[in-house]
Order: C-alpha cells, then sequence, then structure tokens
C-alpha cells in the first residue's frame, strides 16, 4: 500500500501509483531483485499486500523513470544507434531472470544505466561507484548477449542530486579529491567475462531460491554496516524478527 501521508498534490500521488503499478520484471527475478539481499527479498514476496510506504519515499524513483521517459522518447526514432529501455531476459538454473538497461549504444557497443545518487557515492567509494552497479551493469551485458548483441563496455551515468558548485566547508573539506566536478558523470566500469557474470547470477539465484526454505540474516555489509539500511531504507523492517533483535538489544 502507498499512502500519501505527506498530503501531496493529487497528481503527484497519482503519478507514484500509476508508476508502481507499471514496474514489473515479467521474469521469477529482475537483476534489481537478485541483487537485493535475500532475506529482504523474500519478506517481500511473503508481505507484500501489508507493505505501507508513502508516495514521498518514492518521489526519487519517479523522477529517475520520467528522466528515463524523456530519453527513450529523444531516441527512439535512431534505432540505428539506440536502443533504449529494452529488457532483456535469459533463463538460467530452471528460473527466468530479466534486467532492462537504459540505452544500448550500437556504436560503442555500450551498456547503460542512469542514476539518480548522492555526492557521497564518489566520495564513500573514492571516486568509484558502489559495488552494486558493478554487479547491476555486468548482469544486464550478460542478459544482452543471450539476446545476441555485442556489448564490450558498460557504464552508469551518475546524476548528483545534492551536488553544489559551492558545497559546503565540511562536506568539501578532506573529500576534495572525490567531489564530483559536474553534477553528472559517466563512471564506465570493468567489464567481466561471460563466465564469471553467470556464476555470479547463479549464486544470486541459488541464494534467492534458498532463503525460501530457510530464511537467512542480513550481513553487516547488507545491513550497510551500522544498520542504518535497517531503520531508514527498508521497506520491510516491521516485519523483520532479525531487526526488532538488534533494536531491542
Amino acid at each position: 500500500m502507498i499512502t500519501n501521508n505527506s498530503n501531496l498534490p493529487e497528481f503527484i500521488y497519482q503519478s507514484v501509483l500509476y508508476w508502481s503499478k507499471h514496474h514489473d520484471s515479467g521474469a521469477d527475478y529482475s537483476v534489481t531483485q537478485l541483487l537485493n539481499p535475500p532475506r529482504i527479498a523474500e519478506l517481500q514476496r511473503l508481505h507484500g499486500d501489508e507493505i505501507v510506504e508513502d508516495a514521498t519515499d518514492r518521489i526519487w524513483s519517479l523522477l529517475g523513470s520520467a528522466t528515463h521517459k524523456v530519453i527513450e522518447s529523444a531516441i527512439e526514432e535512431d534505432t540505428e544507434s539506440f536502443i533504449s529501455e529494452r529488457r532483456f531476459f535469459a533463463e538460467l538454473d530452471g528460473v527466468s531472470i530479466s534486467g532492462q538497461c537504459d540505452v544500448y549504444d550500437k556504436a560503442t557497443k555500450t551498456v547503460y544505466d542512469l542514476k539518480t545518487t548522492s555526492i557521497w557515492e564518489p566520495i564513500f567509494e573514492k571516486g568509484g561507484v558502489r559495488r552494486e552497479r558493478t554487479e547491476q551493469l555486468n548482469s544486464y551485458a550478460w542478459l544482452a548477449r543471450q539476446e545476441g548483441l555485442e556489448v564490450e563496455r558498460a557504464a552508469a551515468v551518475l546524476i548528483f542530486r545534492d551536488w553544489s558548485p559551492n558545497p559546503p566547508a565540511h562536506v568539501r573539506g578532506q573529500n576534495k579529491e572525490y567531489y564530483p566536478k559536474e553534477h553528472v558523470r559517466e563512471h564506465h566500469v570493468n567489464m567481466w567475462s561471460d563466465e564469471d557474470a553467470e556464476a555470479f547470477l547463479r549464486k544470486r539465484i541459488y541464494l534467492h531460491e534458498q532463503a525460501k526454505e530457510q530464511l537467512p540474516f542480513c550481513t553487516t555489509d547488507e545491513r550497510w554496516n551500522n544498520n542504518v539500511r535497517c531503520q531508514r531504507y527498508c521497506n520491510v523492517m516491521p516485519f523483520c524478527t532479525q531487526y526488532q533483535a538488534i533494536k531491542d538489544s
């Protein structure tokens, strides 16, 4: 259920509802689901009808989808150069998986994914991107190859929602070396071999299938080391006994 406790304008609320209803992967697992911690994904499956989120929690996703739509409209007629918003499918270990890259550039054989993120990502990653970006893009590349496309490169286009040309001193400070110079950055990730990408996807499928039999705990890394994910960014927190035990300890 998506609420509007923040009293957003009705048209914004309806837009969030619309976007949420038209966001189905069409497969047993999407790449995004496979990258999620198995515990979170399984609790979402079990309690999908009980999960309550406010529309404000999905605003950045809504804005991101709007950006994708504009790009798709801008290049949709240039089919000689680009493929946009195409969902790829494959069967692996008895399940179907899918992934939708934002753009495939035919000339450079590059898979692109747009991400709205914070300036703290390149700062914390010392100029790089989160590990999940590399995992996601290489999974998209593998899926695209299964449908006959040549993929030689993969890149995330990062849009920094909190970027400023004159950030506060406490933000720039010792982070000056890694603070983004512009509010948009293209970051190419290291490419995996098909064998490595397939092995990674097989492992993720195994972990998620096992979670259906025995619900695992989220690791410290999956909880972002300091439990921030549990407290602020996990929509199954009310149903998670692991979180309740940590909170009460």
